[in-house]
């Protein structure tokens, strides 16, 4: 086996730190393009934004932003399966303690709005995407593949058998656990200075007292 000398393995280890930060770079590219076209998508309409406006608002060429991204739709897509992404984590919380569960749901989902802005845009846009023709329709299609109200609805009705769920149609209460966090990111997007609400005030929404 041929020994690497000491010279060769510095310029390997350069170019794997090198590779590293291009790596770092587009990720970063990456984000920001989907930031930007989020915004503008909620702020313009998707029909009425361009990929220039896109390309603008994140400070590149329109060219730099094609090598992301071949198409707004491609993009809105993406951004679509980033919040697909958000309601598929929720569903993995420890399902043990059906309150804690609930508990551990909208702590994280506050927790992440905290300290990303831009997860609360994206329950904005989910659902305007869900309500809006403009979108395409393999766009929308893709948006309602996750129904977490209708995935609770078991978990609800088990804590109604344990006594920890008050009772009543369990859609309806987890309508109403679900909602409350949609409204409550609605306007935290849309006012931004908004102050979030202690978590276990919404599992108290359903709590039996």
């Amino acid at each position: 086996m041929k020994k690497c000398s000491i010279r060769e393995i510095k310029q390997n280890e350069g170019m794997e730190c090198n590779m590293g930060i291009r790596e770092e770079q587009k990720k970063a590219r990456r984000e920001l393009i989907m930031q930007k076209g989020l915004e503008l998508f909620i702020e313009k309409g998707f029909t009425a934004t361009k990929i220039a406006d896109i390309a603008t608002a994140a400070e590149m060429s329109t060219g730099l932003m094609f090598h992301y991204f071949e198409s707004k739709e491609a993009l809105c897509e993406e951004i679509v399966k980033l919040g697909l992404s958000g309601t598929k984590w929720t569903m993995t919380c420890d399902t043990e303690d059906v309150l804690a569960f609930f508990e551990e749901a909208a702590k994280g989902i506050f927790t992440a709005m905290e300290e990303a802005p831009m997860v609360a845009n994206i329950f904005l846009f989910m659902s305007r995407v869900q309500k809006s023709t403009e979108f395409p329709a393999y766009i929308r299609d893709i948006a309602f593949k996750v129904d977490v109200t209708q995935q609770c609805v078991p978990l609800i009705e088990r804590g109604q058998k344990e006594g920890v769920i008050k009772e009543g149609n369990p859609l309806a209460l987890s309508l109403t656990f679900w909602c409350a966090i949609q409204g409550i990111a609605e306007q935290v997007a849309t006012h931004g200075s908004y102050p979030l609400p202690d978590y276990r005030w919404l599992v108290d929404i359903i709590r039996k007292h």
